[in-house]
């Protein structure tokens, strides 16, 4: 385990986090902060799995490349921007989107009682 990339994260409601009090979580020799998100293989993760921090990415990265094609729009036709800002947006959305999928259920199943 590389201590300097391991991270630790609880997942709960706001409720549920509030009642945890640990700084760090011990693992043998090594300490892992408990930190409030994390990012793996490009997608960020909250406590509360709300993806809000997520999403914001997501859209800026968007309107990023959508306002750098400003500088080639004049070569291009109409058809070829709309096919390209597609292509930019779809990307994006679509990635790692087997994470979100029926996550609201995966969600309900973390958080019902037992």
């Amino acid at each position: 385990m590389n201590a300097d990339k391991t991270q630790f994260i609880w997942l709960g409601t706001k409720q549920q986090l509030a009642k945890i009090h640990f700084l760090a979580v011990n693992l043998g020799t090594v300490s892992l902060p408990i930190v409030t998100e994390v990012t793996c293989l490009g997608v960020i993760f909250d406590s509360e799995l709300t993806f809000s921090k997520h999403v914001k990415s997501v859209v800026r990265r968007c309107f990023y490349h959508m306002r750098e094609l400003r500088t080639v729009r004049k070569t291009l036709t109409t058809d070829s921007v709309k096919t390209l800002i597609y292509a930019l947006i779809a990307t994006r959305l679509d990635y790692c989107n087997s994470v979100f999928h029926q996550i609201s259920a995966a969600i309900y199943t973390l958080c019902s009682p037992s």
